[in-house]
């Protein structure tokens, strides 16, 4: 049990999970859903972007952050579902002036403008809150809108925005060579939902054939929740992949 709770803990801590020649990506993974939030931190200027807050984001990363050269600069939104994005408000008090990337498509989820209509019959923030075991959501808006083909840049690192919708409205991932920060549209043996407002699971089909089966197998895939994959592995055992490949071929 002592293993159990230690391996726990070294999963909820800031660690280093790829050291690459342009910048260092740093994970922690918490919450009963295994969420994954990233640090992107560029290795020549010091830069840092937070990717996918969920709400324990300033108690986990805190420490880490006052202890960089540099405060946050931006945080990076793969999609608005609470769980990825619960953490922002708090993030942007404890750092006014943080720039927030999204897509404009989850910009009204963000912002929890219908939470009946966008959630499938959820009727209040607090219920909302309550089916991810979340405390009260505080909505929050973006500030800087991304889109297909666009381009972020953390520093001297940049990322490629590939847009990669049928999980959630305005859902987005970012590349940079062979690093794939995926958000909830692979993990690893299995597929983003599809069964709640916004979601299409022929749009997610289409999305993960036409931009993520188009890449290279080594490619690695840092998705949402749980461990880290490949595009290969995927590619080759992944059962809704394999039946989507069989399909379209």
């Amino acid at each position: 049990m002592a293993n159990q709770e230690q391996a726990t803990l070294a999963l909820k801590n800031p660690h280093v999970i790829f050291e690459g020649d342009s910048f260092t990506l740093w994970t922690n993974q918490s919450g009963q859903f295994w969420n994954n939030t990233y640090v992107i931190v560029d290795r020549e200027s010091g830069v840092l972007a937070l990717v996918d807050p969920l709400d324990d984001c300033l108690e986990n990363w805190s420490v880490f952050l006052e202890e960089q050269n540099r405060p946050l600069d931006s945080i990076l939104i793969t999609h608005a579902h609470i769980d990825h994005v619960a953490g922002v408000a708090q993030l942007l008090n404890a750092y006014p002036g943080v720039k927030i990337y999204a897509h404009a498509d989850g910009v009204p989820l963000m912002k929890a403008e219908d939470i009946p209509m966008l959630t499938g019959g959820i009727e209040t923030l607090e219920q909302y809150a309550n089916q991810f075991s979340l405390p009260m959501y505080q909505p929050a808006e973006s500030t800087d809108s991304l889109s297909e083909g666009d381009s972020i840049h953390i520093g001297k690192t940049t990322f490629e925005i590939l847009y990669t919708p049928g999980h959630c409205p305005g859902h987005i991932a970012f590349q940079n060579r062979m690093t794939l920060i995926s958000g909830d549209v692979i993990y690893k043996g299995s597929v983003g939902f599809t069964h709640i407002p916004g979601s299409d699971a022929d749009v997610l089909a289409d999305t993960i054939l036409d931009k993520f089966m188009v890449l290279s197998d080594e490619v690695v895939i840092y998705p949402g929740h749980g461990n880290t994959t490949t595009i290969g592995d995927e590619r080759a055992t992944n059962p809704f992949i394999v039946e989507a490949l069989g399909e379209s071929s």
